[in-house]
């Protein structure tokens, strides 16, 4: 199991909207959770989500879990590596070009019944 780290401090990518979106910051885009996503929700959705390893390997612990929240792409980053995350919405173009990594996510949503909210995702933010 891991452990959901809301990053205590750290609000970069909480907003006042109960949706998920972006604002822009200089020339980035920095992705919010909504409001209403709670850490039990958060944690429950980071260890039912797709453990990616990247290329490199080696490490005993996922480099990011992709998680499916309401119809919503999350990535969570390791914060204490072996041990925990902190999650935010991802951008369909920052993924991976990993088609496996896709059909996971897809099967996410499928079980999250927003597949085909999740297709639009990769659509509309390729």
């Amino acid at each position: 199991m891991w452990e959901y780290d809301a990053g205590d401090g750290r609000c970069k990518h909480l907003w006042h909207n109960d949706h998920a979106g972006y604002v822009v910051e200089g020339r980035r885009r920095v992705y919010k959770c909504p409001k209403s996503l709670h850490s039990a929700k958060a944690e429950a959705a980071l260890n039912k989500g797709h453990e990616y390893h990247d290329e490199r390997g080696g490490d005993d612990h996922p480099s990011r879990i992709f998680a499916v929240i309401d119809g919503v792409v999350y990535r969570a980053m390791p914060t204490r590596p072996g041990i925990s995350y902190h999650g935010f919405p991802e951008r369909a173009r920052e993924l991976p070009p990993d088609e496996k990594l896709r059909t996971a996510i897809l099967d996410l949503a499928e079980a999250d019944g927003s597949r085909k909210e999740v297709e639009k995702w990769f659509k509309e933010n390729d």
